[in-house]
């Protein structure tokens, strides 16, 4: 199993993401979820092929 590989700029979205939900009471919307989970599938294909 190849380790994801995030950019910086998906890091500083997913941060802010996940702190903006902390403030909200941890609840994240449909929009932020699609975000998180498409930064976490592009991470998975640079990491496989690499």
């Amino acid at each position: 199993m190849s380790k994801p590989k995030y950019t910086t700029g998906e890091v500083a979205r997913n941060v802010g993401i996940i702190a903006v939900a902390m403030m909200r009471g941890g609840q994240l919307t449909t929009r932020q979820k699609r975000i998180l989970e498409r930064n976490r599938d592009n991470a998975q294909v640079r990491g496989k092929t690499s």
